[in-house]
């Protein structure tokens, strides 16, 4: 029988081997838990040996006698041996009937709420507990890990499923999964997946990590931003910190209406770079990096698209102002003096207020900056049809003043 069942063994070492990592976390339980071999060497030994047992008892008083002990006895003292049959003896009964003795005495104990469900767990594992490791979460996982590296991906996707069943906030089903079907070019499906995941589970880390890690796996690092952006939960944002790219602010109010030059700062809490455009185009890592104030000096729109990006290189969502400027329009200039007939020559004058700068024609034609500049008062000899226009710095003309002069010297 012991022939038998040693391929069963084997498998069995094999699938536990592969998941050391899973009994260790255990810590230091698993060695108190240990310290109940002891039991069967003070208190079993002894009893067998009044009940006529002889060397039988070595191996039927060996730990719990699961796969490992009887292994180890089979090794040390061959199969047909009576410490093997010993063993062996333990191995079925504790199998067969202590399963279920121990299920009806956990059960019975944990409905009394003295023990902590993970003490019975513990307490109640004579069975072949690595069987029940198979159909945990991680056990689940593993097999469509398997599964996946076989070629097998239908079966894979139905044991990521069913881990998801088990454990929806937990990530690395939902990551492998999502992997998955992105090999599969099912990226519409993947991110169905992980967007229900975050609707069933807003408070999850282990799923936002899951979302963050398929994204940056994948090179789609741009979906980060959004998805950060939406996420509200305290402890996430902290756990996720690298992947958090905030957008940049802004100094000045974009439903103000301004009337002069305008210098807008753009500006970040954390550490990184911040790009923009002020052409109304995208913002990408492409368009101009901010290291100074912007000047807003044009009349009319100015749209200004910003977008920041962390250390880690992902990117925040882009945020846009549009920021609107109407400058003042100046009155006429003040010229003098008036309209009229002279008998002598006269000298003209033009009132400049500060900020401006006038120009005049004095041929009748309409004034521009190419025009005469006024640099002070001047002398007409002659007839004349006199034009001024004052024109700002930002280039804003005011209405015209006419003046005719007809001079009889």
């Amino acid at each position: 029988m012991i022939v038998a069942i040693c391929p069963f063994i084997a498998k069995l070492g094999i699938n536990a081997g592969a998941s050391i990592e899973v009994v260790l976390s255990a810590g230091p339980a698993l060695l108190l838990q240990e310290i109940g071999n002891l039991g069967t060497i003070f208190l079993a030994l002894p009893f067998a040996l009044l009940l006529g047992l002889k060397r039988e008892a070595i191996g039927a008083t060996h730990s719990i006698n699961r796969e490992s002990n009887l292994a180890l006895v089979t090794d040390l003292f061959g199969p047909d041996s009576p410490e093997a049959r010993g063993s062996l003896s333990i191995y079925v009964v504790g199998g067969m009937v202590g399963t279920i003795y121990f299920g009806f005495l956990a059960t019975m104990t944990a409905a009394a709420g003295i023990f902590h469900p993970y003490a019975l767990g513990m307490a109640s594992g004579v069975g072949a507990g690595i069987l029940i490791y198979r159909n945990t979460y991680t056990g689940v996982v593993n097999r469509g890990k398997r599964a996946e590296i076989n070629g097998n991906d239908t079966k894979a996707e139905a044991l990521y499923l069913k881990a998801i069943e088990k454990k929806g906030e937990k990530k690395e089903a939902y990551f492998r999964l999502a992997s998955l079907y992105h090999d599969q070019n099912k990226d519409d499906d993947a991110d169905a997946l992980l967007q229900e995941a975050v609707d069933s589970h807003p408070d999850s880390v282990g799923v936002y990590q899951a979302m963050v890690e398929y994204y940056e796996d994948t090179d789609q690092t741009e979906k980060i931003a959004y998805l950060m952006s939406t996420c509200t939960n305290g402890q996430i944002l902290t756990e996720l910190q690298d992947y958090v790219a905030r957008v940049p602010e802004f100094s000045l109010d974009d439903e103000k209406e301004y009337d002069n030059v305008q210098e807008l700062t753009l500006s970040s809490e954390e550490d990184g770079t911040i790009y923009y455009t002020v052409d109304g185009s995208k913002a990408t890592t492409e368009g101009t990096e901010y290291k100074e104030p912007i000047q807003i000096n044009k009349e009319g729109k100015t749209t200004v698209r910003a977008i920041f990006v962390n250390k880690k290189g992902i990117e925040s969502v882009e945020v846009q102002k549009t920021y609107m400027i109407r400058f003042p329009v100046a009155e006429a200039p003040a010229v003098s003096p008036t309209t009229g007939q002279y008998k002598e020559p006269i000298s003209v004058e033009v009132q400049v207020p500060e900020g401006y700068t006038a120009y005049y024609t004095t041929d009748g034609s309409e004034p521009s900056d190419q025009s005469v500049k006024y640099t002070g008062a001047f002398p007409l000899y002659q007839d004349t049809e006199l034009n001024v226009v004052l024109i700002d710095g930002n280039g804003k003309k005011s209405e015209i003043t006419t003046r005719k002069y007809q001079i009889r010297s």
